[in-house]
């Protein structure tokens, strides 16, 4: 959120009125939404297997709450073409590669599993909205 009140305040906006940007930010709200609720679902299961005593899936609980909520603030960012964009899903596709990583640690976990997959559909579009904003 800091980086995104930095670049508010300091003038350095993304281009909302290209094509490019437009396109992506487009592409980028579905995968945002189904990250978010990917990611949301998989705190709930990660807090059940905490519940189970299972303590290595705390980490993965909160790495999923944090993305969750940055997937959010994307989403409804690129929904609507903000100047922002650019720089929450720059934000987002770092925080989606770090709970993908986080994920791997699961391996036989298909809830997990599939966050995972989730998070990376999420970053690569996520990295093209900010890719966008840059040019």
């Amino acid at each position: 959120m800091a980086a995104l009140a930095l670049a508010f305040v300091t003038g350095a906006e993304a281009q909302p009125g290209t094509k490019d940007y437009k396109a992506a930010c487009a592409g980028c709200v579905m995968p945002c939404a189904d990250c978010m609720k990917s990611c949301d679902a998989c705190t709930k299961h990660c807090v059940h297997m905490l519940g189970d005593g299972k303590k290595e899936y705390a980490k993965c609980a909160q790495m999923c709450i944090d993305t969750s909520d940055l997937c959010a603030v994307s989403c409804r960012l690129c929904a609507r073409n903000s100047p922002l964009a650019a720089d929450a899903c720059q934000v987002c596709a770092k925080a989606c590669d770090a709970c993908a990583v986080e994920c791997d640690k699961h391996p036989s976990d298909k809830t997990v599993q599939a966050c995972g997959k989730m998070c990376r559909e999420c970053a690569e579009s996520c990295r093209k909205v900010s890719k966008a904003g840059k040019s």
